[in-house]
């Protein structure tokens, strides 16, 4: 961190980095969502000394006239300086504009994790494994797991263990949770008894850091006693039973237990399925055999990502299941057996929220220089001379101050435009002195300068709109979801 400042409703920060990965989990951390795909892109502004400025809009101010400014195109304007040999303008970066940090489906994220590496699983994914956890017991075990959550609201659904057929619309194991900012539950379905607890982290949640999530429970005579410790301490465990008790029947239970992270199972009932929830349910006639499983799918039920590391299931004071997200998926059964978590991608249509990226974009680019120039592949829309009076009277500081203070008496005004496709934004613009300095559509006198400033003020104007205007909508879209 080299610097740290508010002007009106920004939050800037200015960084110096020397590894992608370090400056990328900064960003994500403080709430900028730096997609993984820039990271290649930062190394290489990295390896050339670059520093890189985050500016994001402060929620708390964003309220009132600040929102109102904001809404019609009104922001306050901001001027970033800084010494180089040559003209230069950081178009590579404008490449990841749109870009949402989702891996591709049927992969995750491997990140810096509380030891060695963890995993973030996109919101809009679900690891989960087949019945393949032997051993699980419903009425003595300890999970324990590190997690890391980049704020204070709500993840949503984390972790699950189930060892019934839950299309027959029966639990046997737990589901924990995080619905309220720091509020932590946990439902757990016994054999005869189910019951919900509560647990509010208090001071003891550390925002943008990894800490242990650790459950225990055990029933011994119809009690259930469940235990919370975060980083090793105890925090008060709030319980409600709930009004019916569980009465599973042995075989709506599977021989093993399987494990969900970041969301739940959802079936494709049928016929079949829905005659013996129904007969069993309410009074008609009772199926005694189970149906077999119809087809299964997995939601997320989250809107934010979910980052978790070092996760250990226990039964009967026995290890039954383990994964530590080392660059890969792999799980640890009982009998020193190996199984591996799996990916499952949320339909599409299920999300609330699409964000589409453009595909083109506009580039519009004044330089002011001592000659006219060129940059390839740009069309030149005019050249001419401004004087320092004119620069100066572009735009002023509460009508004072110019914006622009030149230091020598005429420049040479070159506009530029393009419209790009963002595969081709792959390289910095760097215009160069052109061969032909001739003006190009500059009209003469005072007159011409007047114009010159009319348009640089309405194209300034127009494309505060459209970058604000597109701010605002992918910002609500998040919001939204």
């Amino acid at each position: 961190m080299v610097e740290t400042k508010k002007i009106d409703y920004y939050d800037i920060s200015v960084l110096e980095a020397t590894d992608a990965d370090a400056l990328y989990n900064w960003l994500n951390d403080n709430g900028y969502q730096f997609p993984q795909a820039g990271k290649y892109i930062t190394d290489d502004y990295i390896k050339k000394g670059w520093y890189f400025t985050a500016i994001k809009i402060s929620q708390d101010d964003l309220s009132g006239l600040a929102q109102n400014q904001l809404q019609s195109g009104h922001a306050t304007p901001l001027q970033l300086k800084f010494k180089t040999d040559r003209i230069v303008y950081p178009l590579k970066i404008s490449s990841l504009s749109g870009i949402e940090d989702n891996s591709p489906s049927g992969q995750v994220t491997y990140i810096d994790g509380y030891s060695g590496k963890g995993v973030k699983i996109d919101s809009d994914k679900v690891l989960a494994t087949d019945n393949v956890i032997k051993n699980f017991n419903i009425d003595d075990g300890k999970i324990s797991f590190y997690l890391k959550k980049r704020n204070n609201e709500s993840l949503g659904n984390i972790m699950r263990v189930e060892k019934a057929k839950s299309y027959v619309g029966q639990h046997l194991g737990f589901d924990i949770a995080n619905y309220s900012q720091n509020k932590i539950s946990i439902n757990y379905w016994g054999r005869t008894n189910n019951t919900n607890a509560q647990i509010d982290l208090g001071s003891d949640f550390k925002e943008n850091q990894w800490q242990k999530y650790e459950f225990i429970w055990s029933n011994a005579n119809n009690k259930i006693t469940i235990k919370f410790y975060i980083d090793g301490i105890e925090r008060t465990v709030e319980n409600s039973s709930w009004s019916s008790p569980n009465q599973i029947k042995s075989n709506e239970i599977n021989e093993k237990a399987k494990i969900i992270i970041g969301g739940y199972d959802n079936y494709a009932y049928n016929t079949e399925t829905q005659d013996y929830q129904r007969g069993r349910n309410s009074g008609g006639v009772e199926i005694l055999e189970v149906p077999p499983a119809p087809p299964v799918k997995y939601y997320s039920g989250r809107s934010n990502d979910l980052l978790i590391d070092e996760i250990t299931l226990n039964a009967n004071q026995k290890q039954v299941f383990s994964a530590g997200f080392e660059n890969n998926l792999e799980a640890g059964i009982a009998d020193n057996l190996k199984d591996a978590l799996r990916i499952y991608a949320q339909n599409p249509a299920q999300n609330n929220y699409n964000i589409t990226r453009p595909r083109n974009m506009g580039i519009l680019l004044y330089v002011f220089a001592e000659k006219r120039q060129d940059l390839t592949g740009f069309d030149t829309q005019f050249a001419g001379w401004m004087t320092k009076e004119d620069v100066e009277n572009i735009a002023r500081l509460d009508g004072k101050d110019p914006w622009i203070a030149p230091l020598k008496n005429k420049y040479y005004l070159t506009r530029f435009y393009k419209n790009m496709n963002i595969s081709e934004m792959s390289e910095d613009l760097y215009p160069q002195d052109s061969k032909n300095q001739s003006p190009f559509n500059s009209p003469t006198g005072s007159e011409g300068s007047r114009k010159i400033l009319l348009t640089l003020l309405i194209a300034a104007s127009f494309i505060s709109v459209i970058f604000i205007s597109w701010m605002i909508i992918k910002r609500e879209k998040k919001k939204e979801a």
